[in-house]
């Protein structure tokens, strides 16, 4: 059954054409993302589909009931609290999720004192909360941590209904899409499997498209020369002599020049592939000496409308690549800017004065509104056209650069913050989500960057991907307390999976001794049954404890 259905939509702005002749169907129990640059029109689609947007050509409609998950919510607080008082009555799968995201737990707390996950947690189920037959999501896992994402894709499983998504978090996709729809360049074409599926059959694509080009260009220049050859030829004989034979010979060469450019002609044209231009950063760090402990907490605690945190000792090393985990609510951000010196705080926080810090928050403060991007950051780097460049390998080109702060998207503002971190000489980043609203090309970039950046840093993310690639030590706030482990996020998440297992195993083993009491005992008849599943669960348990 159809659901939803943009056809043949062309759409311009003044600035900017943003589609041409794109068109989408969702079936019943798509899993469908969209994925794209900042800026290419991916919201724009919801906005067709939702009709709050009308394109200049074809046309975009939803025929079912929906739920929509916006990219910044504006929920007010009156209908989060009603949303959760009137909790009782909705779907047993509904409430699991709810228990699932700890909702429970917000009853008490003042919407002010909310985190920015716990206020998506309340919008995502302010959207499911009648289990309409289709969602449209747009990032639905900004701000969420690791086990309510988690969690989110569990539900997404279960759900009987139709979703069409966007996001950019590569394993959030992996797990919950089997089609992708890629906008690039006006156009939106169609992909079947995952992210990983995509990004595979994209890069096959591309490199197929730039052979394709090359051997076109090859043969069509081959063929260009050759009748070049020829016509200059039968000019020059031509000219030459008024002999009948010769006059004929040039006739002859000549409609065989006609030949070959007819074979160009005729040859299939290749437009040369395009691809968005990337720009590779680096960061520039620190020319001072660097200190082996650049930070040191002590018996730190916080406290708002109930304890946080409590008696945690931390410090910073210089080689350190630390990623902060913890649920949503649990002090992540409090615990950052206890660090910087922004709350007051129980404990003592030792800074070494050779600290060059560089500070990227959820809220993307520390800056003048009133400033442009270039006037923001021709002081860290004075060559105007490098900073253009910059810039426009993260895709703020044209007016956008002479645009005021406050003027720029929330994504804007984001790259032109990340370059500001850039081009700072610091030994220490703290980065809360730097990656929210980011698409995929620029998340790779900054991950590149990070990944050769020499100093410390501390991260905040909930895209796992991310922190798999750059923190290569993990600190989990948990009940009160910090724990560390000394590896990447997968290494810590096989880790804490692996108990689970050995209690799986000590289960094995408890049911095989049963059935070898019971086997003493057997009749003839019923010994048979018990060795066979005796031996299975011997190749089971062996299976299990060689992972």
């Amino acid at each position: 059954m159809l659901k939803a259905q943009l056809k043949t939509v062309t759409l311009n702005f003044p600035a900017k054409d943003l589609f041409h002749n794109i068109s989408l169907e969702i079936h019943d129990k798509d899993r469908i993302g969209i994925l794209g640059r900042n800026g290419s029109g991916k919201t724009t689609i919801f906005k067709i589909l939702l009709g709050d947007l009308s394109p200049e050509k074809g046309y975009g409609k939803i025929l079912v009931p929906y739920g929509h998950l916006h990219q910044q919510s504006a929920l007010e607080e009156s209908t989060l609290k009603k949303l959760l008082e009137e909790s009782q009555s909705y779907d047993k799968r509904v409430l699991k999720l709810m228990d699932a995201f700890r909702m429970k737990e917000l009853l008490h707390t003042p919407f002010q004192h909310m985190s920015g996950g716990e206020k998506t947690k309340l919008a995502f189920i302010h959207a499911i909360k009648e289990l309409p037959p289709l969602l449209l999501l747009d990032e639905p896992t900004n701000f969420l941590d690791v086990e309510s994402i988690k969690a989110l894709e569990e539900f997404l499983k279960e759900y009987d209904g139709a979703v069409l998504l966007i996001s950019h978090d590569r394993e959030f996709l992996d797990h919950s899409v089997s089609k992708i729809y890629h906008l690039e360049k006006g156009k939106l074409k169609k992909y079947t499997g995952n992210y990983t599926a995509f990004k595979k059959k994209r890069d096959e694509d591309m490199a197929r498209e730039n052979m394709e080009y090359v051997e076109y260009t090859r043969k069509k220049k081959a063929l260009e020369a050759a009748a070049q050859g020829i016509s200059q030829k039968a000019n020059k004989m031509e000219t030459l002599s008024q002999n009948d034979y010769l006059r004929g010979r040039n006739k002859q060469l000549q409609k065989k020049a006609k030949s070959m450019r007819k074979r160009i002609e005729l040859l299939e044209v290749k437009e040369k592939p395009t691809s968005e231009k990337e720009v590779k950063l680096s960061f520039l760090t620190s020319e001072e000496k660097t200190p082996p402990v650049l930070l040191r907490g002590e018996g730190l605690g916080k406290a708002f409308d109930r304890v946080l945190f409590q008696d945690i000792s931390l410090e910073i090393r210089r080689e350190n690549k630390i990623g902060l985990l913890g649920e949503n609510g649990a002090g992540k951000t409090t615990l950052m800017k206890i660090l910087l010196g922004e709350l007051s705080h129980e404990g003592t926080v030792t800074v070494s004065p050779s600290v060059k810090l560089g500070y990227l928050s959820q809220e993307l403060t520390g800056f003048n509104e009133e400033e442009t991007p270039l006037e923001l950051l021709l002081p860290l780097h004075p060559v105007e056209s490098d900073i253009r460049n910059f810039l426009g390998g993260l895709k703020i080109k044209g007016d956008s650069v002479f645009l005021p702060m406050k003027h720029l998207s929330y994504g804007e503002k984001l790259r032109v913050s990340l370059l500001r971190l850039l081009l700072t000489r610091c030994n220490l980043l703290i980065l809360d989500e730097p990656t929210n609203f980011l698409d995929l090309e620029t998340k790779e970039v900054f991950e590149e960057a990070l990944k050769d950046y020499e100093g410390a840093m501390l991260l905040i993310t909930h895209d796992r991907y991310f922190m798999k690639q750059v923190a290569k030590e993990i600190w989990h706030l948990k009940d009160k307390q910090l724990t560390r482990f000394p590896g990447t996020l997968t290494e810590y998440l096989e880790r804490e999976e692996k108990p689970n297992e050995e209690e799986n195993i000590l289960l094995l083993k408890m049911r095989q001794a049963e059935l070898s009491h019971r086997m003493l005992m057997a009749r003839k008849e019923e010994l048979r049954t018990l060795e066979e599943e005796f031996f299975s669960l011997s190749k089971v348990i062996k299976s299990m404890e060689n992972k």
